[in-house]
């Protein structure tokens, strides 16, 4: 049996950078996720966004405790993780709404809602107006 490679915190970052480089050159909508090691930025969460994971799931894969992972996560990003979630479904709900002719009864199931009276909670509370408003404004 051949002996693992030990590659230190920044060989690991350059390799991992070069492959993240040349998935984007392929697909760029390709969704990148780490698995393991410590954790220096938030995860990929366009794919978590989209999937039933726990923020329990995220720290046993970064093999730390889930209170450990919430405070790096904060102090990197400035907010909690359920917040930094809420703020990135409703952005792109904003992009999607801005780009895309899509009715907004499908919307908050595309960000990750599977209420929309919540998911419209939520957008007024971050964009200021409802999503139907947003929608209207965004016409003109």
């Amino acid at each position: 049996m051949e002996p693992k490679k030990v590659f230190s915190l920044e060989a690991a970052k350059v390799k991992t950078e070069k492959i993240f480089n040349k998935c984007n050159e392929l697909n760029p909508n390709i969704i990148k996720l780490i698995h393991g090691g410590p954790v220096k930025t938030p995860i990929d969460v366009q794919y978590i966004y989209m999937n039933d994971v726990s923020f329990l799931d995220l720290a046993k894969v970064a093999h730390v405790s889930r209170g450990h992972l919430s405070s790096l996560f904060k102090k990197e990003v400035g907010c909690s993780f359920p917040e930094y979630l809420v703020k990135f479904r409703i952005n792109r709900a904003a992009e999607i709404i801005n780009k895309e002719n899509v009715q907004l009864s499908d919307l908050a199931a595309l960000v990750g809602y599977q209420d929309y009276a919540q998911f419209s909670k939520m957008f007024k509370k971050y964009k200021g107006c409802s999503p139907k408003q947003y929608k209207q404004s965004s016409k003109h």
